[in-house]
This record gives C-alpha cells, sequence and structure tokens, in this order.
C-alpha cells in the first residue's frame, strides 16, 4: 500500500493516529470503513487541511468550539470538521504532541478500561484500538466532543425555527448626496 500525500476525510472515517516512517518521519495512519490508509502527513496536519477545505482551520475550530462550549480555559477541545456530515473530531491529548491519536465521534461504538492508563476503543465497523490513555481522561475527551454536538444541534435548531414569511412593500435605495440608504414607503 503507497503513501498517499493528502487525505479527504469523510462520514466513514473513524481514526487518525501517528505512524513513523523507517526514515523516522512523522506520517499518518488513517481508518475509513475498513481500510487503513497511509498518508504522509501528520495527524494534526490532516485534520487542519480538512478544516481548510471547509472553510476554517484548526485554530478557527477551537475558537469556535470554545465560544459554543463556553469554556475559555478549556483545552484539547473537540472540533467540528463538518457539521452538515456531523463530523465531530477530537484529539486525545495536545494536538501538537507527535503521539496524538484523533478519533470521529460518532464512529465509537464504546470504550472501556483496559489496562492501567490504557482504554480500548471499539468502533462501529468492529475494529478495536488500544490507546495509551487513561479511562477518565478519553471519557472526559469523548463527553465533551458530546457536549459539543448537543450544543451546537440545539443552536442550530434554533436558527432554523420556520415562520410565516410577511411580504414587505417599500423600496430601499441609496440617497447619494448623504451617502445613505433610505426606505419609501
Amino acid at each position: 500500500m503507497g503513501k498517499q500525500t493528502n487525505f479527504m476525510m469523510t462520514k466513514r472515517t473513524s481514526i487518525i493516529y501517528p505512524e513513523y516512517t523507517e526514515d523516522g518521519e512523522l506520517h499518518a495512519k488513517v481508518m475509513e470503513n475498513n481500510i487503513l490508509h497511509s498518508v504522509a502527513l501528520t495527524p494534526t496536519r490532516i485534520i487542519d487541511l480538512n478544516l481548510r477545505f471547509h472553510g476554517s482551520s484548526l485554530r478557527g475550530a477551537y475558537d469556535g468550539s470554545r465560544t459554543i462550549l463556553d469554556g475559555p480555559d478549556l483545552t484539547m477541545l473537540p472540533i467540528i470538521i463538518n457539521e452538515k456530515l456531523s463530523m465531530y473530531w477530537f484529539p486525545s491529548k495536545s494536538p501538537y504532541k507527535e503521539d496524538c491519536v484523533w478519533f470521529g465521534l460518532l464512529s465509537i461504538k464504546s470504550y472501556h478500561r483496559f489496562r492501567e492508563k490504557q482504554t480500548r476503543v471499539v468502533f462501529e465497523n468492529g475494529a478495536l484500538f488500544i490507546l495509551d490513555s487513561s479511562y477518565s481522561s478519553f471519557d472526559e475527551k469523548y463527553k465533551r466532543a458530546c457536549k459539543l454536538k448537543t450544543a451546537n444541534d440545539r443552536r442550530t435548531d434554533l436558527l432554523m425555527v420556520c415562520e410565516t414569511a410577511e411580504s414587505a412593500e417599500y423600496l430601499i435605495s441609496l440617497d447619494r448626496e448623504k451617502r445613505n440608504y433610505f426606505v419609501e414607503e
């Protein structure tokens, strides 16, 4: 299997984890459906490039999540890659650490304590992943991602309230001398 030099995430992308080449370069392994892809980018770079494709960036996604979760002091925030496709993702630790693993929220079927400071994650497709992180730490990040999804869905639903359209019968035009627009009824 050859290395890809970019990767477009979909609803079926489940996890992105670090993989080192024989030369010691940090790349990524990406699970989509039942296929593991090798990508010649870091996990966090894949996330950032996909956010940029959808009109944001990692910094922008963090700022948006911080606002939605109302948590100015929160770290390792979950992010929204694509709201319409319900692509909510969260990092296992700081995304700036080389061993950060990214998880797709809706791809996770369950997770359990495994060994001391390890968590076993079960994906919807049946794949298992052993993460070097305590259950309580993973649980906190998972629940924060669920909270982001719920809060964002609620905010979106409030904006989608449909009301009967009322007709307006007026004209708005520019008064060139005053440089402002005025309304004629």
